[in-house]
């Protein structure tokens, strides 16, 4: 029965086939192999087209390793390729297996040709911890990196043999940092196992384009290797604030450090919240611009920092200006009125008469106002006439006459009251009458009077105003 067997297996490894644009010929190369080894046949393949085509092979197997080579068929040649067929997983001993082979068009995935070929696994003595360790491995990650957040990584491993793997290692490594690890795995025959990685990188990581290298070793040998190309992406987070305060005597200062944690160079608008009052009293170093978005206000600072860098703004709130303000308002109102005379003296001028086109005659009236709430005693009200005029004797019914009058060189004719007493409240008239001795024309200006008493021993004069009399 054996014998049919392998005459069986000899007819069908010179198998050859006829399609209407290729013909395919199938030759057993090693058709008979130990559990461990592999299968090989040489594919010929004629073209009965005038281009060039490109044909993917393929096997829908999931116990067997068949390649998906591309092979390019020209026209008017034989084109010949080598097809290895390796066992994934334990196969039995002394038993014959057929793999389905397909043969499609890569661009219009038309299937052109498909046979089977068939393998005769022999019996052997071989001792499953002759075979070569075989895993497959898996990496399900993401492409595009948060450096910011935490990157999982799931490995899975599968044991494609009998072997016991108990001595494997699990490196990882990369350009970008955060990501080293160094596990020890074990597979038991044919088993399965999902690892799990966590990494937390530099979240100021420059980004960019790093490759994620995975290599799975047993002893010295690297048995799986794989790299997973990662992309680190630009993030740009606000920047993080750490606040200090401190505050005396009407005088408020925050100091704010502002820290980046962005992976590239940043630059973000620092909004600090004020009103216009409040904005004529805050000040900030470095210095900041006012901004107005829709009722509200802002002191704006463009702030620029680069990865990992940190820098100070500071915020002073001081009214000690308005407090210095009030103070010196406040004394100069006391000194004041600790100092300002009680009593008020205001000169008008009346009844100007006029002779040929100039001033001749005027009145001039003195109102006294004792504005205390105390008698003054002992007032003295001085006036003065300019030589240029000179008084009338007369002097009105009701008014009070000069106590003394006298000349003098330069500033005219001086005339003194002397006031025994003017109660609080009380106003007093003093009027005369003052004669050119020439018409005077244009502006003429009569000068100030005077009123001086004593006050606490210290003596406190007050002076009326200036008037100005113009020809009419």
């Amino acid at each position: 029965m054996k014998k049919i067997i392998i005459l069986l297996l000899l007819a069908l490894s010179c198998l050859a086939v006829s399609a209407q644009a290729f013909d395919f010929k199938i030759t057993s190369i090693r058709s008979e192999i130990e559990a461990d080894e592999s299968a090989q046949f040489l594919i010929t393949i004629d073209s009965n087209l005038t281009t060039i085509k490109e044909l993917k092979v393929y096997s829908p197997e999931v116990e067997w390793d068949v390649p998906s080579d591309i092979i390019k068929v020209y026209p008017e040649k034989t084109t010949e390729y080598k097809l290895v067929l390796t066992p994934l997983k334990y196969v039995e001993p002394g038993k014959i297996y057929g793999i389905k082979i397909y043969f499609k068009n890569t661009k219009t995935d038309e299937i052109i040709y498909s046979d089977i070929v068939q393998v005769n696994v022999k019996s052997t003595t071989k001792t499953v911890s002759a075979y070569r360790p075989s895993v497959r491995m898996a990496v399900d990650m993401p492409t595009n990196i948060d450096p910011s957040g935490p990157v999982n990584v799931k490995v899975k491993l599968e044991n494609q043999n009998l072997l016991n793997l108990s001595d494997l290692r699990l490196n990882v490594y990369s350009e970008a940092e955060g990501f080293q690890t160094e596990q020890d795995v074990k597979l038991i025959p044919l088993g399965k196992k999902i690892l799990e990685l966590n990494y937390n990188i530099d979240p100021l990581q420059d980004p960019g384009e790093y490759g994620l290298t995975f290599e799975l070793v047993e002893g010295n040998e690297i048995i799986e290797r794989k790299v997973k190309p990662i992309n680190i992406v630009e993030t740009t987070p606000e920047f993080k604030v750490e606040e200090s305060e401190e505050g005396f005597f009407f005088k408020n200062t925050i100091n704010r450090q502002y820290i980046s944690e962005s992976n590239v160079e940043d630059t973000q608008t620092i909004k600090i919240p004020t009103t216009t009052i409040k904005s004529w009293f805050i000040s900030t170093s470095p210095e900041s611009q006012k901004i107005t978005e829709g009722e509200n206000k802002y002191l704006v600072i463009d702030l620029t920092l680069k990865p990992g860098e940190s820098k100070e703004i500071t915020i002073t709130t001081s009214y000690r200006i308005l407090i210095y303000i009030l103070i010196i308002a406040g004394i100069l109102l006391y000194v004041y009125y600790r100092y300002k005379s009680p009593i008020s003296i205001e000169k008008t001028v009346s009844d100007v008469n006029t002779k040929e086109g100039g001033i001749s005659e005027l009145k001039v009236t003195l109102e006294l106002k004792n504005s205390a709430n105390k008698t003054i005693k002992k007032a003295t009200v001085t006036d003065y006439v300019p030589n240029i005029s000179s008084i009338k004797k007369e002097f009105s019914e009701g008014t009070l006459k000069p106590s003394r009058i006298f000349k003098h060189k330069t500033k005219g004719t001086i005339m003194k009251w002397d006031i025994e007493d003017i109660a609080p409240g009380e106003d007093r008239l003093i009027s005369y009458t003052m004669k050119s001795k020439l018409s005077i024309v244009g502006d003429f200006k009569v000068p100030r009077a005077k009123i001086t008493f004593k006050k606490k021993g210290r003596e406190i004069t007050s002076y009326s105003n200036s008037v100005g009399v113009s020809t009419p």
